[in-house]
């Protein structure tokens, strides 16, 4: 019986020590598990973070230099819209001045020249116009005989002059 017991002694420690050994075994397997869990964990997040960090910042970006570029094309189209305009309204308004000028001229010159015939009589009327008429036929051929294939016609030395 003695041997027995010591057998079972021995037996029990043995038990004792494998159960330990299983036991720290386990206890690190869990230990490490925890830790690679844990570091998993922290970098899955850290890069969750830094990609969401980016994206955030690339739309902000984006969205931005769109806005400004689209400001950008708003006030160009309003600026050049404008001075097409304004030059529009100034041209238009230079050509009624023009107009109305020469209007205004034509119909005094007309009245003039109506008021000078009605003075100078049939006589007078007679000879201005005759006189006009020589002028303008002059003119007509001053500019027939100076045409640039016969500029020796247009000296001042010629019949004409």
């Amino acid at each position: 019986m003695a041997w027995c017991d010591a057998w079972w002694h021995e037996w029990h420690a043995l038990v004792t020590v494998v159960t330990v050994v299983r036991v720290v075994t386990v206890v690190r397997v869990v230990t490490v598990v925890t830790v690679v869990t844990v570091v998993t964990v922290v970098t899955v997040v850290r890069v969750v973070t830094v990609v969401t960090v980016v994206t955030v910042v690339t739309v902000v970006t984006v969205v931005t230099v769109v806005t400004v570029v689209t400001v950008v094309t708003v006030v160009t189209v309003v600026t050049v819209v404008t001075v097409v305009a304004v030059v529009t309204v100034v041209t238009v308004v230079t050509v009624v001045a023009v107009v109305t000028v020469v209007t205004v001229v034509a119909v005094l010159t007309v009245l003039t020249v109506v008021t000078v015939v009605a003075r100078l009589g049939d006589t007078g009327v007679s000879m201005f116009l005759s006189i006009t008429a020589r002028r303008i036929a002059n003119a007509s051929t001053i500019l027939w005989l100076c045409a640039p294939s016969r500029p020796l016609l247009c000296r001042p030395d010629s019949a004409l002059w």
